[in-house]
């Protein structure tokens, strides 16, 4: 189903990104200047239009019935060679709201399990990236 979807490395990419901030039901301003943030970070820009994109996502999210099979159909497109970096800058768009609620530590738990990640590793990522928010925000170690 998802192949007529998302087609390329490239758009797996862009969607899982969008996918991870979704998990709160919207997109905030914050959210979504982080995501065109990582979107430019990683050259993404060049082969895709963001706002497509995220127009694309929205026409089919509530298509998505099953978000582990969603995931390891992404997953299966992107093909990472470093799979804790991409849980990390998942996590890292997850956190830019300044808290992981219910929906996304779920999705965290998810992306994980796809990527053979251990709970224990994601819990060291989690504790590292809250940390690293806070010291950022709050100014102080």
């Amino acid at each position: 189903m998802y192949s007529q979807l998302v087609k390329s490395q490239e758009q797996a990419i862009c969607h899982l990104f969008i996918h991870c901030c979704y998990k709160s039901g919207e997109f905030t301003e914050q959210e979504l200047d982080v995501i065109a943030a990582k979107f430019v970070e990683l050259g993404l820009q060049h082969e895709l239009n963001f706002k497509e994109e995220l127009k694309h996502y929205n026409s089919y999210l509530p298509m998505i019935h099953a978000e582990e099979n969603y995931l390891q159909y992404l997953v299966s497109l992107v093909l990472p060679a470093n799979e804790l970096a991409l849980y990390s800058h998942c996590l890292e768009l997850c956190i830019s709201d300044s808290l992981i609620d219910a929906a996304e530590e779920s999705f965290l738990h998810k992306l994980g399990e796809v990527l053979v990640i251990s709970d224990e590793d994601q819990a060291l990522m989690q504790k590292l990236f809250i940390q690293r928010h806070l010291v950022f925000t709050q100014k102080y170690f």
